[in-house]
């Protein structure tokens, strides 16, 4: 299994993600009440998206790149927090299975939102997850794997910045 080169994340996955993400709830931007010398502070609430975090970005960016034939294979990742609830989102939004591999020292809060979310949850132990974290790859699965950090992807629709941010409405 090879492992993504992220030490530039192209130009091209920015604008794709740009283009990809129009079906994401826009989180707003509120000044902080605060007097500040610099300047204003902004707050980004980001818990406005329906998984209540950010990672839905990058899991629906990640999976509406994916070629045709890797996508209709389903998807996978390794997490238990809300980068696992935001692939299950995504993934219920295009029509395709989701997988998330978990450790067996996850909270039973998170793995019960992955589950109602409708991923198929694969708890392992912790060395085992880790071991798939690290390879990008688990073992008898057909499936696409996204990984939660380490793809490119992820990345660019994770930290899309778009000049309507600082109209607040991104």
């Amino acid at each position: 299994m090879s492992v993504e080169n992220l030490t530039c994340i192209p130009l091209k996955n920015i604008q794709n993600a740009r283009l990809n993400l129009h079906s994401v709830k826009k989180s707003p931007l509120l000044p902080l009440n605060f007097d500040w010398p610099d300047g204003k502070i902004y707050l980004k609430l980001e818990n406005l998206h329906p998984i209540g975090s950010f990672k839905v970005r990058g899991a629906l960016n990640a999976i509406k790149s994916l070629s045709p034939e890797k996508l209709k294979r389903g998807v996978y990742t390794a997490s238990a927090g809300n980068f696992a609830q935001g692939l299950a989102l995504a993934a219920k939004e295009v029509g395709v299975p989701c997988t998330a591999i978990v450790p067996d020292t996850a909270p039973v809060a998170k793995v019960k939102a992955i589950e109602r979310l409708g991923a198929s949850v694969v708890r392992v132990s912790y060395g085992a997850w880790w071991d798939v974290i690290t390879t990008h790859a688990y073992a008898g699965m057909d499936a696409t794997f996204i990984h939660p950090v380490a793809n490119a992807d992820v990345i660019a629709g994770t930290n899309i910045i778009t000049p309507a941010l600082f109209n607040n409405n991104y």
